[in-house]
């Protein structure tokens, strides 16, 4: 998943090295338009985005995963009301993207069938839309 505020902040760097050359070449627009772009994407964040990096939320429903898809084995986890902290923001195709770290992942044991719990260090980002989730309610 993409980190757009990661890439904000890059861009800005990026920004200030092309506003220098602007300068030198007495261009005068490059670095206006650049920061009218960037400060508009990242109010698009800032204002827009339901959730925040460590906001806690629930899934809506459980989520519908087919056996072969690499969720298969921690399904039995990803149902409704599972707990997660938003890791990661995103953006794509009209809808925030976040990156999800569950309270209760484990898998299923492809052999045995055991539920196996993973380790703090271990935890995967489970990188859903904004219409899957919504506010944890304690």
């Amino acid at each position: 998943m993409s980190d757009p505020l990661k890439y904000v902040v890059e861009l800005n760097n990026i920004k200030a090295k092309v506003c220098e050359l602007d300068r030198l070449l007495n261009a005068g627009e490059i670095g206006f338009m650049l920061n009218e772009v960037l400060e508009s994407y990242a109010s698009l964040f800032n204002r827009f985005c339901p959730y925040k990096v460590g906001d806690r939320v629930q899934l809506k429903e459980s989520l519908d995963i087919p056996e072969g898809h690499g969720w298969h084995y921690c399904r039995h986890f990803l149902g409704k009301g599972a707990i997660a902290t938003v890791k990661k923001c995103g953006y794509r195709d009209d809808v925030f993207t976040f990156g999800l770290i569950f309270d209760d992942e484990s898998h299923i044991h492809y052999q045995t069938g055991e539920i196996i719990p993973a380790k703090e260090d271990q935890k995967h980002l489970f990188y859903l839309s904004e219409n899957k989730i919504e506010d944890f309610n304690v």
